[in-house]
């Protein structure tokens, strides 16, 4: 999948509220993410809400 940000793609608000606020910052995050799909989507749902669930305590006590 080719993807490239651009400044008009990612709106203020959404510059204003990520971490990834360069443009750099979110090609590598799409780049993490594509890399990580084929793991995910063979991992199964029962494991998928595990970890979810397990992040979800980890950012609430952050």
């Amino acid at each position: 999948m080719a993807h490239r940000c651009t400044p008009e793609a990612v709106s203020s608000s959404t510059r204003a509220t990520t971490k990834f606020h360069h443009i750099e910052g979110i090609d590598d995050a799409v780049r993490a993410a594509e890399a990580a799909l084929p793991a995910w989507r063979d991992t199964s749902p029962a494991v998928r809400g595990e970890l979810l669930y397990r992040w979800a305590e980890l950012v609430r006590w952050a």
